[in-house]
């Protein structure tokens, strides 16, 4: 296996997620809301799990917020030392929206099942309003990754 840096093995992670935020936007173009679900839910979680990549492997979940606040906490005073108080803000911020994000995979996907019975499918639930949500939520978590990334290793921010 080959050995990555904490920057590559980010990258890599923003890449992903730069990737998701293409095909939600190319999805709500075209009104192809479960597709723009799906993949601005994929965009937060890949921006969530880049920013913990910064510090460590990320778990192999859908709801990354709670290891993101875990490494908030544990890097409280670096993160502060090296952007101001607004970072804090926007990385709890990327945290509880990856959180409020993660049931959307399930969701956009399977719909809701109980009992091994489909009660509502995709199309019901990711409407135009959910799909608009999610890619908002998108958006403002590529931009925090990014500027989190970008200004934790030094480099370019148009660089991924």
């Amino acid at each position: 296996m080959m050995k990555m840096t904490n920057d590559e093995y980010t990258r890599g992670w923003l890449r992903e997620a730069q990737r998701a935020l293409f095909d939600a936007r190319q999805a709500a173009a075209s009104e192809r809301f479960v597709a723009q679900s799906q993949s601005a839910q994929q965009c937060v979680e890949y921006c969530a799990k880049s920013v913990i990549a910064c510090f460590s492997a990320p778990v192999w979940t859908h709801f990354p917020g709670g290891q993101l606040r875990e490494i908030i906490s544990q890097n409280e005073s670096g993160i502060r030392d090296r952007f101001e108080e607004r970072m804090l803000k926007q990385l709890n911020t990327l945290a509880a929206e990856a959180d409020a994000a993660g049931p959307w995979h399930g969701r956009s996907t399977y719909g809701i099942v109980e009992q091994g019975v489909v009660q509502s499918w995709p199309t019901e639930l990711c409407t135009e309003e959910v799909a608009q949500w999610l890619l908002e939520l998108a958006n403002r978590s590529f931009t925090t990754a990014g500027d989190f990334i970008n200004g934790w290793f030094g480099q370019n921010s148009n660089e991924v």
